[in-house]
């Protein structure tokens, strides 16, 4: 395939990918002006009726902003008019890094940007681009002065930015881990057509960037010239990855792309060719850091996409924890989730279940008026879930995982093992003295209720587990 034509059916096929994803090729709307507002705070703290785990930790969380360049990548959408290829060069990627503080008297919370992108579908002239929140954490905070804390990575979902996980980021980083997501700029605004070129361009790069973020920052840990280096134990990582980066992070942990599989077949030019089983010179991209993998919403195993065969997933090999939607329309369920956490190898994998929940479980604050529009918020608020407890849930299971997985914690794994599978089967245990504010405890003969969970708040979930006899 010559270059002029590889230039008109990566084009083509765009269009077609996003017909196949949102069911239209009109042209987006207008984009209105971005707000300079401070919002809300987001979910980083937990609501009063939130589960045990989900608390606020015993450090002061800091927050500092960097960026991570790539040379020599394959720039996919940049067209050297000269020549009529795509140039090479180096790739950025801003990162926002979450840490135990040290001394934050005096120190201004830190102040994110969330970005929006129109749906054709649903045109809202008026909403705007980008708002701002405000963190729990204290911009470019002194550090704490004890380190080797464990290394976290958050690779956000389609059109997201590093702040979509935040209310993971800042609660993780005060229970003392070393939190890092990086901007996968999925969305650039000088794109023609961007809504239709942002997903297979995301698709192509999602695994690919995961890795190096990855790479780079584990050796910035092992160097003595980061400032963080002392801080964080490199021995110690886990990924999470959300819908689309969920999709990468299942690569990256160890399961390539099936090249024959319907999802490979959108992609043209053979540009996702060598991140594929079928490569005759694969493209390296399973990290041999990882110790812990969670997947919240995976996108990519589902039938219409099929990126995964079962031989692939069979060869990830690290504890993995999936949180998943009953009702999920974009990652599916049991041909998503369910098939995921079925088929990856990894001798301990927990699945956590949002019943008659969708695709959006990693809620972010929307701006003022943002409920006037009918799907304002579709993708990041859930309509039977509050987004506060779809959050506060995360928080805990998380916890307890990450506890278990990277920091040797036996007692975190009781949280992970509940003696029923449907939180709403399990029973308070009987107690004269119980308030409201009790947790139900942990390693009770006398208690089927989940543990860590408050009475009458385990409803709605089930906890599949599959752990080492």
């Amino acid at each position: 395939m010559n270059i002029a034509s590889f230039i008109y059916a990566f084009l083509g096929l765009v269009i077609l990918t996003l017909a196949a994803c949102s069911k239209t090729d009109a042209a987006p709307q207008p984009a209105a002006t971005s707000s300079s507002l401070s919002l809300g705070v987001e979910y980083s703290k937990p609501a009063q009726d939130a589960p045990e785990l989900a608390y606020w930790g015993a450090h002061a969380v800091g927050h500092r902003a960097e960026t991570v360049v790539q040379p020599d990548r394959l720039r996919l959408l940049d067209i050297d008019p000269e020549t009529s290829m795509p140039r090479r060069g180096e790739r950025e990627l801003p990162i926002s890094i979450w840490y135990p503080a040290g001394d934050t008297i005096g120190l201004e919370q830190a102040i994110y940007t969330r970005r929006f992108v129109q749906d054709p579908k649903w045109p809202m002239p008026d909403f705007p681009t980008s708002w701002n929140t405000r963190g729990e954490a204290f911009q470019d905070a002194p550090l704490v002065l004890d380190g080797d804390f464990p290394l976290v990575i958050l690779a956000h979902g389609w059109a997201g930015n590093e702040i979509s996980l935040v209310y993971l980021a800042e609660n993780l980083a005060s229970k003392g881990y070393v939190v890092i997501a990086p901007d996968f700029r999925d969305v650039a605004p000088s794109d023609p057509q961007v809504f239709q070129l942002l997903f297979p361009r995301a698709m192509i790069n999602r695994a690919i960037d995961t890795h190096f973020v990855i790479e780079t920052m584990v050796a910035r840990a092992r160097s003595e010239d980061h400032w963080f280096a002392g801080l964080v134990d490199p021995e110690q990582v886990a990924l999470i990855g959300n819908s689309l980066g969920g999709m990468g992070a299942v690569r990256v942990a160890g399961a390539a792309y099936d090249g024959e599989s319907p999802g490979a077949s959108w992609i043209p030019g053979g540009l996702i060719t060598d991140q594929t089983a079928q490569a005759e010179t694969p493209r390296e991209l399973v990290s041999s850091h990882l110790d812990a993998l969670i997947l919240i919403a995976p996108w990519g195993a589902q039938d219409d996409v099929n990126l995964f065969s079962t031989s692939s997933l069979a060869q990830i090999s690290v504890p993995t924890f999936i949180f998943a939607g009953e009702l999920d329309a974009i990652a599916g369920y049991e041909t998503g989730p369910v098939k995921l956490y079925e088929q990856i190898g990894a001798e301990e994998k927990f699945l956590l279940t949002y019943l008659q929940a969708g695709h959006g479980l990693t809620p972010g604050v929307f701006p003022a008026g943002a409920d006037a529009y009918p799907y304002g918020s579709i993708g990041t608020r859930d309509p039977v879930w509050r987004s506060a407890a779809i959050a506060n849930i995360q928080q805990h299971f998380i916890t307890a995982f990450l506890d278990h997985a990277l920091k040797q914690d036996e007692h975190a794994l009781a949280y992970l093992t509940p003696s029923v599978r449907n939180a709403s089967e399990g029973e308070w245990p009987q107690s004269a003295d119980e308030t409201p504010e009790d947790f139900a405890p942990v390693g009770s003969d006398e208690s089927t209720y989940w543990p860590g969970f408050r009475r009458h708040r385990a409803r709605g979930l089930t906890l599949d587990a599959t752990t080492p006899e």
